[in-house]
């Protein structure tokens, strides 16, 4: 109810967040708040995630690349949405969120060690790119990994405050749409 007092209406996106386990990706200090709509370590506040989902516009059929894996919850998520998903992080956290991803029975994440903000330029171009956290910059080497219409999901800004933008290719001509200025700060232990 409350994504829905904040503006998401999509059935599709509510149906996909609704399903997929929340809980499965955070730690146990902190089960009791896996649904709050906060910001938890690894895991966006769930309004971002479905921000996410709903500037994606995906159609079933694309290859994404999300990065960085982090706990894997966009990565299942988004997964439920496309062809394919390829998402790079450092070897531990990548290994972790894979485990998590698997244990859901996901089998369209295929993951690489590596710098996120390089991207997996063997695999592009990519129809979406999904970037999780705050960049002050456009990485331009993530844009050049996007195809030909496709578009890149990503939030500028600072964590107090940024703005999730949408940015579209057009043969050599990128167009920029924001979508939700918002904070990107983790939520207060309790």
């Amino acid at each position: 109810m409350e994504l829905r007092r904040a503006g998401i209406e999509d059935t599709a996106v509510l149906s996909a967040i609704e399903r997929l386990p929340r809980a499965a990706f955070v730690s146990d200090a902190e089960q009791p708040r896996a649904w709050d709509d906060v910001a938890l370590a690894g895991l966006p506040r769930p309004l971002h995630a479905a921000t996410y989902l709903r500037a994606l516009a995906l159609g079933g059929r694309d290859r994404v690349l999300q990065v960085p894996t982090g706990s894997g919850y966009l990565a299942a998520l988004v997964a439920g949405s496309c062809r394919m998903l390829y998402t790079v992080d450092e070897r531990r956290l990548r290994q972790a969120a894979e485990a998590r991803i698997r244990a859901l029975k996901v089998r369209n994440v295929v993951g690489k060690d590596g710098d996120p903000l390089a991207g997996w330029p063997d695999q592009a171009p990519f129809d979406r790119i999904l970037l999780d956290g705050v960049v002050p910059t456009i990485p331009t080497a993530l844009l050049s990994q996007l195809r030909d219409g496709g578009s890149m999901v990503l939030a500028l800004g600072d964590d107090r405050l940024a703005t999730i933008t949408r940015i579209a290719r057009t043969g050599d001509e990128y167009e920029s749409e924001s979508i939700l200025r918002t904070s990107f700060a983790l939520s207060a232990r309790h």
